[in-house]
């Protein structure tokens, strides 16, 4: 789908609207006062407001909150200079890294964006920082992530599939794209603008995109990743998983939801969340046959394998999500329990770019979790998303597949208890130089707006708002 950007939200609507109109509208979309009140402030990349030409051109996304006032205004936020962020480019993750507009990001699109004031955040200061909820962000609580599969939890599991649909069907007021900067920077027009290559999304697909984007090479599969294969990988995931969760609340206009997860491990070939009720069966061939996600609406937004050298970011496919566990020779396991002690049990969180022999590459999989050892296999989180084939195993293009996320919800629960057993200690080893670009302490987190480092989220969950019932 194509559509131009305009100049309201209304008019956003209604084109969304008319292009999507072969999708069945959600029953949320008569909570019309939540819907049109907070949908707009949920996510991560550019909002409406920053893409038009004046934006752009001053390189400036600085945009007015509810209340009407630039970043919130006094007590909430001011437009600031945003400071460059260390790289590590110590280690150069490839040759022609200065090519790739993620490197010192976000600096190829804008120079100035909103500082919030505590406890406010937001590309316009007027969301809640996790763990604070009201209209002046002044109630605190926590929420708890619980198993889908225990019993008990059947309406969380009804919610959570719920909320995940609704996503699909609603629009967000935030823009996204399909070429690279220098892409639209060599189509764009005599008018020097390039505000129309900007598209909406949905919510459900705008994580889709924003996952492709990180994931996606350069020039060769090799290349950098700024989500995977380096210490990145657990604050990418978690500050991606907060999101989602603040969107399924505010989609459901449930704020006590907590995005529940689906523990992998220790369970052999047996798929437990790929069931009529929960997630779907899927055909030998992959394709999903039953469940609330094999319609035609649910799709693989983004191809895998798009080089950002090529000016293209997503392939913008429109065939079904496949799942197909099991059924990859080199995966016909998930990670054992004895994998996961394994991981668990080094203390240091990095002890050198790739060079295995602590609890990140352990737990990523890239290399033996009981050797430390890096030997061509994979495991633990690498080794699942193997297991399952097609949309779960492509490095970019997870995110298209529900399962995605009850699958990283546990795998954050790993990290979470590996920081309570180790501490400020063991994050101490996290490095700030000599890691993959995009991978340092100091490093934003690739492509986040408003922008935040990976330094931020090595605590504890219950700091940001939420907790596990195991842990």
């Amino acid at each position: 789908i194509t559509s131009p950007l305009f100049s309201s939200r209304s008019e956003r609507l209604e084109a969304y609207t008319l292009t999507m109109s072969f999708r069945k509208q959600p029953e949320v979309l008569y909570h019309s006062g939540l819907i049109l009140l907070f949908l707009g402030n949920v996510l991560a990349q550019w909002p409406v407001d920053c893409v038009t030409s004046e934006a752009i051109a001053s390189k400036t996304c600085c945009p007015d909150a509810s209340n009407g006032l630039e970043c919130g205004g006094t007590g909430r936020g001011s437009c600031q200079v945003i400071e460059p962020s260390t790289l590590g480019t110590d280690f150069k993750s490839y040759d022609y890294y200065w090519l790739d507009e993620r490197v010192s990001w976000p600096s190829v699109f804008y120079n100035y964006g909103c500082s919030c004031d505590w406890p406010f955040q937001g590309a316009a200061c007027d969301e809640c920082e996790w763990g604070y909820y009201g209209a002046e962000c002044d109630e605190q609580r926590v929420i708890t992530r619980v198993n889908i599969l225990d019993a008990g939890n059947e309406e969380i599991a009804e919610k959570t599939i719920q909320y995940i649909s609704w996503s699909k069907s609603n629009i967000s007021s935030y823009a996204v794209r399909y070429l690279t900067h220098a892409k639209m920077e060599e189509m764009k027009g005599s008018d020097n603008d390039t505000s129309g290559f900007y598209e909406p999304s949905s919510y459900f697909d705008y994580f889709s995109w924003l996952h492709e984007y990180a994931t996606s090479p350069f020039y060769t599969n090799g290349d950098c990743t700024f989500a995977h294969k380096g210490p990145a990988i657990f604050p990418f995931h978690r500050h991606m998983m907060l999101k989602f969760e603040r969107m399924l609340q505010v989609v459901g206009g449930d704020d006590a939801f907590a995005l529940p997860y689906w523990n992998w491990i220790g369970v052999g070939n047996e798929c437990g969340v790929c069931t009529d009720r929960l997630l779907g069966r899927n055909h030998e061939n992959g394709t999903l046959i039953s469940g609330a996600f094999n319609g035609h609406e649910w799709i693989n937004r983004c191809e895998s394998m798009m080089l950002l050298s090529e000016g293209n970011i997503c392939g913008n496919v429109t065939e079904p999500i496949t799942r197909a566990p099991g059924t990859n020779p080199t995966a016909p396991y998930l990670p054992s329990n004895e994998d996961l002690q394994a991981a668990m049990g080094w203390g240091i969180y990095e002890i050198g770019a790739l060079d295995g022999l602590s609890f990140r590459p352990a737990a990523e999989g890239t290399c033996n979790p009981a050797t430390g050892l890096v030997d061509g296999s994979n495991y633990m989180h690498s080794l699942a998303h193997t297991f399952f084939g097609d949309v779960a195993t492509m490095a970019m293009s997870p995110p298209s597949d529900p399962i995605f996320y009850l699958f990283h919800s546990y795998y954050d629960l790993v990290f979470e208890q590996w920081i309570q057993n180790n501490g400020a200690d063991g994050l101490g080893s996290y490095p700030l130089l000599n890691v993959p670009i995009g991978h340092s302490k100091d490093a934003y987190i690739v492509p986040y707006f408003p922008v935040i480092k990976n330094q931020h989220y090595l605590d504890t969950s219950k700091t940001f708002g939420y907790g596990y019932d195991i842990v």
